[in-house]
Order: structure tokens, then sequence, then C-alpha cells
């Protein structure tokens, strides 16, 4: 006996929304269709979906905290910059207690490279390229010590031969 009250409501119901469906205006329908509305009838029966749509997120508020973390990214990349350099480098203090000093550099040409260097009291320099070091010469630790023996040896040969002009520069100062 209960079996059939409950499938009597059931059918009230049924019947019910089924006359509700079929006398609603076609206005209704249009504008149901209208509002993204999925509508699937499958053996008389309507199963309608209309979702709910998100609010639209806040433009400005995103293009406001792009725009921030952009400048942040910015600031902090020149930041690293600035003290990466410092840390990065080095002092050229020329009375630094270094045994090895590149003093001067001279750029050839073709990647050929003329360097004067200092170790201690002696300068050496030497000739690279492409390939690596070509020479190395050591300088004499006093220049004006190498030409005056320079001019000794001159002055010897020239006292012996006669014919030979050799520039005096005493005589040029006196003169």
């Amino acid at each position: 006996m209960r079996y059939f009250q409950i499938s009597g409501i059931l059918l009230l119901m049924l019947t019910t929304s089924l006359i509700e469906a079929a006398e609603a205006p076609s206005s209704q329908i249009a504008d149901k269709s209208s509002e993204n509305t999925t509508t699937v009838r499958e053996s008389g029966v309507d199963f309608s979906y209309s979702p709910n749509w998100p609010e639209p997120p806040d433009t400005s508020g995103l293009l406001l905290r792009l725009a921030l973390g952009t400048v942040a990214t910015l600031g902090l990349c020149v930041a690293t910059l600035v003290v990466g350099r410092r840390w990065l480098q080095r002092p050229n203090d020329p009375n630094s207690t270094k045994k090895l000093q590149i003093e001067e550099s001279v750029v050839l040409g073709h990647r050929a490279t003329l360097f004067l260097i200092k170790v201690g009291d002696t300068h050496l320099v030497a000739g690279t390229d492409a390939n690596g070091l070509k020479s190395l010469i050591v300088l004499p630790t006093s220049f004006a010590e190498v030409l005056d023996q320079q001019v000794e040896a001159t002055e010897t040969v020239t006292s012996s031969n006669s014919s030979l002009a050799v520039w005096k520069p005493d005589a040029a100062e006196a003169a």
C-alpha cells in the first residue's frame, strides 16, 4: 500500500513539472537559451544546466601587482650587479705587496700583445700572440747603467777607429 502512495506522489510531481515546462512562455525559453544554458532532452524529461560564472578578476589589481613585481625584480638585479661589481673588482693599488705585477701592456694587432712585467726588482718583457707566449726577455735593473756601458764600449771602438763619429751627449750640451 505504501508503494502505491510513494509512486502516486512521484507521478504527481513529475506531471506538474512537465505541465509547468509546457506552459512556460517562449520568451523565457529564449532568455534561458541566451544565458548559455545547456539543455538535454531524454525521453521527454528536460535536464537543463545554467552555470554560475565567477566574477571577472580585478584587472587594475593584477596590473598593479605585475608592475610592482617587475620593478622589484629589476631593483634586485641592479643591486646584485652593484654588489657583485664591488665584490669581484680587483683593487689596482700600485703599493700592493704583490711580487708579480703587470705594469703595462701594448696591443700590437692580430691578437699579439707586449707586456712589461715586474717581479720583485726585475723587469721582464713578454711577447704573446694567439698561440701563447712567444718571447720572454729579462731587462737589466738599471737602464742608465747599461747605456753607460754601451757608450763606453762604442768610445773604445771609436778611439781605435777614428773614422767613426760618435755622438757624445756631454759635448752636445757644451756646444
